[in-house]
């Protein structure tokens, strides 16, 4: 769904790329990562930023279904996406359980260990949205978390 421009930027009208809701399941994550990234491309967003707001999107809305809504297909997630002259900004807004407080400190680096069976099977989410975005703010707004990624355009 492509809307008209909502928001100021120091002055400068962003425009909306995709306001939306989907359904807290893998399926619908699929589609709504595909839907933006053709979004971003369309509106001249270079296919290297497409590629990393596609994966940091990819980890976010992956969390909101496996995390906050515990495999709820039914919950409600909504997104929007807009494009300024220097920042890509996204929004997550869904009613699953809060983000723990011990995920709060998000750009921390993972150290990797030497031999592969000694990988761990997860905790690299934070570290990669960290390391693909030049600004994260979590809160928690009475039911709802909401979820900011900001990405500096080339």
């Amino acid at each position: 769904m492509l809307e008209q421009p909502v928001t100021q930027d120091k002055g400068n009208v962003i425009p909306l790329i995709l306001r939306t809701g989907l359904k807290s399941s893998p399926e619908s994550v699929r589609r709504v990562l595909a839907l933006i990234k053709g979004a971003l491309l369309r509106a001249g967003v270079t296919e290297a930023l497409a590629h990393s707001v596609e994966i940091a999107l990819a980890e976010a809305l992956n969390n909101v279904v496996e995390h906050a809504y515990a495999g709820n297909t039914e919950g409600e997630v909504n997104l929007s996406v807009d494009l300024g002259d220097a920042f890509i900004t996204v929004e997550i807004v869904d009613s699953g359980v809060p983000l723990p407080d011990r995920f709060l400190a998000f750009r921390r680096r993972v150290t990797l260990p030497n031999r592969r069976e000694d990988m761990p099977e997860g905790g690299f989410g934070w570290p990669i949205l960290s390391d693909l975005t030049s600004q994260i703010r979590y809160a928690r707004k009475g039911p709802q978390n909401h979820l900011v990624l900001v990405f500096k355009r080339l």
